[in-house]
């Protein structure tokens, strides 16, 4: 496996689309239109990622570069599950937020239910800070230092 992330451009639009439909993606984001992703990706501080294992376009990710040190990763979405694409991702969007961005802390929230996630996250070093309510659900909010 060699997990690369580029810049997406609007050509990844459509599949990251069709990354967001499947239900058990939807319970834990709240999927956006081709529209929507069109809009946020001009978005001067916001950054979209695409994910490639090798040279098939495997997800995407979207964060938002803050004023300060912070960047909120906002959103992680891969194809195919149980494989480590996603921790690879991560690992290279730290060292994009580290290198590219000048960003020493990345943040996110993430649903209590997602347990998958909150494994993942907990392994590759967030911390929970902080949690909230949305829609009658609990939310962590997790944090981590690169540097």
């Amino acid at each position: 496996m060699a997990i690369k992330i580029t810049q997406a451009n609007e050509d990844d639009i459509y599949s990251f689309v069709e990354f967001e439909s499947p239900a058990d993606v939807r319970q834990y984001i709240i999927p956006y239109s081709a529209e929507r992703h069109a809009k946020e990706m001009v978005v001067e501080n916001t950054r979209y990622l695409s994910i490639y294992d090798d040279k098939e376009l495997v997800g995407f990710m979207i964060l938002v570069v803050e004023e300060g040190e912070s960047v909120e990763f906002r959103r992680i979405v891969v194809g195919e599950k149980g494989r480590g694409v996603g921790q690879n991702a991560i690992l290279a969007m730290e060292d994009y937020c580290r290198n590219t961005l000048n960003k020493n802390r990345i943040w996110l929230d993430v649903f209590e239910s997602n347990d998958r996630a909150i494994h993942i996250y907990n392994k590759l070093g967030f911390q929970s800070f902080s949690s909230c309510l949305f829609h009658n659900q609990r939310i962590w909010l997790m944090e981590k230092y690169v540097a």
